[in-house]
C-alpha cells in the first residue's frame, strides 16, 4: 500500500498575498504547506503528496495538481485569533483515510484551529506539526494579564488537547519546548530548508559592481521591516559606533519601507535603503554584503529560530551575526558566523569579521549539510515512516 503525506495549511485573508482564484495556480500553491508539499514529492517520488488549504471565501471545493502534488482548497470559518475550521476538510479527510490508511497529516503551525482538528485523527493516523515561530500558549501568559490572560489560559487547553494526537512537532527553536505540552522524544528541531540553486554566490566586487555599491566598502546587511521586531535599530547604532573605528563600512537595508518606524533613523545613518527585493536577486545582495545581521529577537517572536535570510546569506558566502545564529548547531556554529545577544557584542563580533580577525570560508557547506531541501525531506520521509509502521501495527 503507498505512502501518503498530507501537509495542510490556510491561505490568508490580505488580498496581497497570491492566494485568491484570479492568482492561478498561486491560489493553490502559494504558503509553507504546498512549498513543503512540492519539495517532499521532488525528494520522495514514490510517496503520494497532497496539500489541502483552508480558504474563508472559497464556495466549494477545488483541485489541481501541481508539480506531481494534488492540491485541494476548502471553504472555512475564519474565527478571530484562532484561526480557520472547516467541516468539508474534515469530512474529506475522513473519507481519504477510509481509502489510504497509511497517511501522515503534516499541519503547518499548532497555533491554529487546523492542528485541533486534525489532531482528532491522531488515533487512525500519524500528525505531525511544523512550528513557524509561533510562541506556545503558556509563554504568552507570562506577560498577559484581563481578558488576554483568559483567552490564553482557554487556548492552552487547546494545545494540550492537540498535542496529546500528535505524533510529532518540527520546532525552529528547540527552547519553545519548555513551554509546550510535549514529552522530549516527541519533538525534532528541523526547519524550512533552503534553494541552493537560487541562493548561490557571485563574486563580491562584481555583485557591487552590479548593485551600484562602492567597490571600496565592506557591507554590513540586513533585510526586512524596520520595526522593533529583530532590533535592527540595534545594528543601525553598532554601525554609527564602527564608522568612527573603520570608515570604510557601509550598511545595506533592504526590504523595508518609508512608513517603518526606524526608517528615518537608517537614513540618517547613510545606510543604503532599498524597498522589496525581487527573490532572484536576493543573493546579489547577500553576495555583495560582508556580513549579515539579524540583531535580536523581541520576545513577541522569541522562538523564530535562526531564520531564512542569515541561512541564505551563509549560501551566499556571508557569515552571519545575532542571536538567532543559538539555532544553529554548536558543534559547527563556529563555521557559519557570531552569536551574540548584546549591542556590544554585536559591535565586536562585526568589527573582527570586517577586521580579517575571524574567517568563514565554509558557510555555504556548512549551511548546505543542514539545511538542503533534499536533505531535510529524507529524514522527514524516515520519520514518517516509523510513525506509519507503529500506527498501522497498532
Amino acid at each position: 500500500m503507498k505512502n501518503t503525506v498530507v501537509y495542510i495549511d490556510y491561505n490568508f485573508e490580505d488580498s496581497k498575498y497570491k492566494n485568491r482564484p484570479e492568482n492561478g495556480n498561486a491560489y493553490y500553491t502559494y504558503g509553507f504547506g504546498s512549498l513543503y508539499a512540492r519539495q517532499f514529492k521532488k525528494g520522495n517520488p514514490n510517496w503520494e503528496v497532497q496539500c489541502w488549504k483552508a480558504d474563508k471565501y472559497a464556495k466549494s471545493d477545488s483541485a489541481i495538481d501541481v508539480d506531481g502534488v494534488k492540491h485541494i482548497v476548502f471553504p472555512a470559518i475564519k474565527i478571530p485569533r484562532a484561526g480557520f475550521f472547516s467541516n468539508s476538510l474534515m469530512k474529506h479527510a475522513k473519507q481519504h483515510l477510509s481509502k489510504n490508511p497509511r497517511t501522515v497529516f503534516n499541519v503547518s503551525s499548532f497555533d491554529h484551529l487546523l492542528h485541533y482538528q486534525i489532531s482528532k485523527l491522531g488515533n487512525r493516523c500519524p500528525v505531525f506539526v511544523q512550528h513557524h515561530g509561533e510562541s506556545p500558549a503558556k509563554h504568552k501568559l507570562k506577560t498577559a494579564t484581563g481578558i488576554k490572560n483568559l483567552y490564553w489560559k482557554v487556548w492552552e487547553f487547546i494545545e494540550s488537547k492537540a498535542f496529546s494526537r500528535t505524533e510529532m512537532l518540527y520546532l525552529l527553536d528547540g527552547d519553545a519546548a519548555n513551554y509546550l505540552p510535549i514529552e522530549k522524544n516527541k519533538f525534532k528541531v528541523r526547519t524550512t530548508g533552503v534553494d541552493a540553486e537560487l541562493f548561490s554566490p557571485t563574486d563580491k566586487l562584481a555583485a557591487k559592481e552590479l548593485l551600484r555599491l562602492k567597490p571600496e566598502l565592506s557591507y554590513l546587511i540586513f533585510i526586512g521591516r524596520l520595526n522593533a521586531s529583530k532590533r535592527a535599530d540595534m545594528l543601525i547604532d553598532v554601525f554609527q559606533r564602527l564608522q568612527k573605528e573603520i570608515p570604510s563600512i557601509g550598511l545595506i537595508i533592504g526590504g523595508c519601507q518609508e512608513s517603518d518606524p526606524l526608517y528615518t533613523k537608517a537614513k540618517n545613518a547613510g545606510a543604503v535603503i532599498t524597498g522589496m527585493i525581487p527573490q532572484n536577486e536576493v543573493s546579489l545582495w547577500l553576495s555583495a554584503a560582508d556580513v549579515y545581521s539579524l540583531p535580536l529577537l523581541d520576545t513577541a517572536h522569541e522562538f523564530g529560530g535562526i531564520g531564512m535570510l542569515p541561512v541564505q546569506a551563509m549560501l551566499c558566502k556571508t557569515p552571519a551575526v545575532g542571536s538567532t545564529i543559538k539555532c544553529f548547531p554548536e558543534n559547527k556554529r563556529n563555521e557559519i558566523g557570531i552569536f551574540t545577544q548584546t549591542e556590544d557584542e554585536l559591535y565586536e563580533a562585526i568589527k573582527s569579521i570586517l577586521m580579517k580577525k575571524r574567517v568563514f570560508p565554509n558557510t555555504r557547506e556548512t549551511a548546505l549539510n543542514q539545511y538542503a531541501w533534499s536533505s531535510i525531506v529524507l529524514k522527514t520521509a524516515e520519520d514518517y515512516v516509523v510513525a506509519l509502521d507503529l500506527k498501522c501495527r497498532d
